[in-house]
């Protein structure tokens, strides 16, 4: 496996009419040759910004078309912790999305009524396994 900085630590801030941020094209991950990844979150803070709660997405695209991107994993709850969520996309375990060649992630705020925001980064480990 090797390992890559997704995002470094961050502070993504939105307006209450904003429900997503997703990650800017300069910081995806290009995993063509890759068929394993395990993502590690780590939330140092986080505002709902009087909402509901904050969601993490893992998408993957096979192209840098934004129409292409679909969830690896479920939205997960963003929490602030000392330990960092980790999300595993095995091929081995037939995954219903598995990873093609651009990884980003995506926030959402669920119902927010005031500015939101988030800090946290994100490790990935990928795993080049042999010939498909």
């Amino acid at each position: 496996m090797e390992g890559y900085l997704l995002q470094d630590w961050t502070t993504i801030r939105a307006a209450a009419t904003t429900t997503f941020v997703a990650q800017s094209e300069l910081g995806w991950l290009d995993l063509l040759d890759y068929r394993d990844a395990i993502f590690w979150l780590e939330v140092k803070a986080r505002n709902v910004g009087g909402g509901t709660d904050l969601f993490m997405r893992y998408e993957t695209a096979p192209s840098k078309d934004e129409a292409l991107f679909l969830l690896m994993t479920p939205p997960f709850r963003m929490t602030a912790s000392a330990l960092p969520d980790v999300k595993k996309i095995i091929e081995a375990t037939n995954p219903s999305v598995p990873v093609c060649r651009w990884v980003r992630w995506r926030m959402e705020s669920e119902a927010p009524v005031s500015e939101w925001s988030a800090t946290f980064r994100i490790h990935c480990a990928a795993n080049r396994g042999g010939l498909r």
